[in-house]
């Protein structure tokens, strides 16, 4: 927080970062227009970069060209860089004179170019919004193949390092919170995640695995960050326990806590509406004066207490404010990102030693308050064994009774068991009735629509009936045997069709699974109508017919497959209106899962339903 603040004064004092098109390495022959224009949507005039860059709009796109050309007797091949990491370009289009030779639609920050001798492109690229807080990171910068290849690489292991970093100790103070439950860590993992999380969308790693977040504001993010602040700030007030030792410091901590709280929520709320006052030098000179004095009498107060922790909090600091400075003096990029990332991590570690000495002293105090504790339970012992004896009694008597209880329930719960056996027992015999009462009446019909709606009624009471028959017979209410299940339903539905197992195979081949009542009760009605349109409409004459039926369980997931190998056709079946397929969707639907149809050598029906988690 100081070095950012001091990062801020001395950038009042160091010249901006040019606009103009850097040239390195081998590439530095090749001769390249002095600016970087923006293109005026409105009539295509060209405006220097350097003399319109106060004027865009902040959150609207604009549109920018460069053009480079080799002179040399050798095709150039070059690296060309727009930008920070994290800048995004989209609509790239490179051109020879008037000529389009290349476009890219995806967002990019670099690409390669190939440029013949003599020949002279025009470079023009999109960008969906301007960083106010720093435009002039929006610069132009031409590398030779190689220096680039080795620049990448170079950046990219320091970046590992420092991410490394910061996502070790991001989770090694992890687990010493959940080892200890000491808050302090706990505070410490969120600054040190919410920081990782900002670094990885600087670098542009995070949107390089997420390239969703390419669309995410700039300028938001920018807002966003002083969000560090506040977590940092609340991780001070706890790492220095200034409630206590220093009441001033406390108070002006929260001060500032609140303070970025508000910023932060009414600079969003203004972002969105279109102001952009909150990125003018004079509105962030006056808050940068105001958290100059407020972090000024900060530390006034932490170094007045001297306690150990506040040197800590200030050795930190110095390590930040040293790793600021470098970053602003007149290097390279990459180095002075180099030195901030050193300052940064140098911090990172100085509060991880404080945290670990902290820890040292918690746990010298947490040794005396339990020599304390073994001296008072030395001398409550003797009243404790009398208690203890009283105890036994009444735990003994107690015992007494609950065995009595137990008992009484578990006699309570055989009567139980023997009625809900009664009532799967009557209701089997009354689904058998019913079954018995429609081929009755199926054998005064000779409609031959009207049997087959009834034979398909009997197939559905069957599946039902054949649930609480087997819950009748196993004794068992916990649920039931999928597999057996499948066998004995599929063997009545191939009676009632009227299929040979000569014309018929039906393999059952899946691992045994017991499942809930009422989720066995919507697969059977399900299979009872997947078979039953088989036997109807698969069967052929030309060749024996196969049925493979897969049911597993996967978390709190089971999934159902019917396979056959007949002519049924996949789209016909999903957008027929027949009975059976609606009593399919609905229990599917009611079972919050889904269906799919398909043709893989005949037809195939893939359904995953939810089990019955109320059970």
């Amino acid at each position: 927080m100081f070095s950012l603040i001091l990062t801020c004064i001395l950038g009042l004092f160091v010249p901006a970062t040019s606009s103009t098109l850097l040239i390195y390495s081998a590439a530095k022959d090749v001769k390249v227009n002095s600016h970087l224009y923006y293109i005026d949507g409105k009539n295509g005039t060209l405006y220097p970069f350097d003399s319109i860059i106060k004027k865009l709009p902040f959150n609207s796109p604009s549109k920018f060209q460069f053009s480079v050309e080799n002179q040399e007797s050798d095709t150039l091949q070059c690296y060309i860089s727009m930008g920070e990491r994290f800048v995004k370009t989209q609509n790239l289009q490179i051109y020879l004179g008037d000529s389009l030779l290349e476009a890219h639609e995806e967002p990019a920050n670099h690409f390669l170019l190939s440029i013949p001798s003599g020949k002279k492109y025009t470079v023009v690229f999109s960008l969906s919004e301007l960083n106010r807080i720093d435009p002039n990171k929006l610069s132009v910068n031409l590398y030779s193949k190689d220096f680039f290849q080795y620049k990448e690489h170079r950046m990219e292991v320091a970046q590992s390092f420092f991410l490394g970093l910061n996502a070790f100790l991001c989770l090694f103070h992890l687990i010493i919170f959940f080892v200890t439950g000491w808050k302090v860590y706990l505070k410490y993992v969120i600054y040190l995640f919410v920081a990782l999380l900002y670094f990885l969308f600087y670098y542009g790693l995070i949107q390089t695995a997420i390239p969703q977040l390419n669309a995410v504001s700039i300028n938001l993010v920018s807002i966003w960050y002083s969000l560090i602040y506040v977590l940092y700030f609340y991780f001070l007030n706890d790492f220095g326990n200034y409630k206590q030792f220093s009441p001033w410091a406390d108070k002006l901590l929260n001060v500032g806590i609140i303070n970025k709280c508000i910023q932060i929520t009414y600079e969003t709320v203004f972002h969105f509406f279109g102001y952009s006052f909150m990125y003018e030098p004079i509105y962030k000179n006056i808050i940068l004066v105001f958290e100059i004095t407020l972090m000024a009498f900060i530390i006034y107060f932490i170094l007045k207490n001297k306690n150990v922790r506040g040197k800590f909090v200030i050795v930190a600091t110095l390590f930040l404010i040293f790793g600021a400075i470098l970053g602003q003096l007149d290097l390279e990029p990459d180095i002075r990102g180099y030195c901030v990332q050193l300052g940064i991590s140098a911090e990172f570690l100085v509060f991880s030693v404080g945290l670990g000495y902290l820890s040292k002293l918690h746990y010298i105090e947490k040794q005396q308050a339990q020599q304390l504790y073994i001296a008072q339970l030395t001398e409550n012992e003797k009243i404790q064994k009398s208690i203890n004896e009283e105890l036994e009694k009444k735990v003994k008597q107690r015992t007494n009774e609950l065995e009595i209880e137990k008992l009484t329930v578990e006699k309570k719960n055989r009567e139980n068991e023997l009625l809900l056996s009664e009532i799967h027992h009557r209701v089997k015999n009354n689904l058998q009735v019913i079954a018995s009462l429609l081929s009755i009446q199926e054998r005064n019909i000779k409609n031959e629509d009207i049997k087959q709606a009834i034979l398909s009624s009997k197939g559905r009471i069957y599946s039902m009936e054949l649930v609480h028959k087997m819950l009748y017979s196993e004794n068992s209410f916990q649920g039931i045997e999928m597999k057996a299940y499948c066998q004995s339903l599929f063997q009545a539905l191939a009676v009632s069709y009227g299929v040979e197992k000569e014309e018929c195979v039906i393999k059952t081949d899946f691992e045994a699974l017991t499942i809930d009542t009422n989720t066995a009760l919507n697969m059977g009605l399900i299979l009872n109508e997947l078979i039953s349109n088989i036997f109807k409409h698969a069967k052929t004459a030309d060749k024996k017919l196969l049925v493979e039926v897969d049911i597993y369980e996967k978390e709190n997931d089971i999934f159902l497959t019917c396979a056959d190998n007949g002519n049924g056709n996949a789209q016909h079946i999903a957008q027929s209106h027949s009975f059976g397929l609606k009593i399919i969707h609905l229990l599917v639907s009611q079972m919050n899962g889904h269906i799919q149809f398909s043709n893989n050598n005949g037809l195939r029906v893939e359904i995953t339903l939810k089990k019955d988690l109320k059970l």
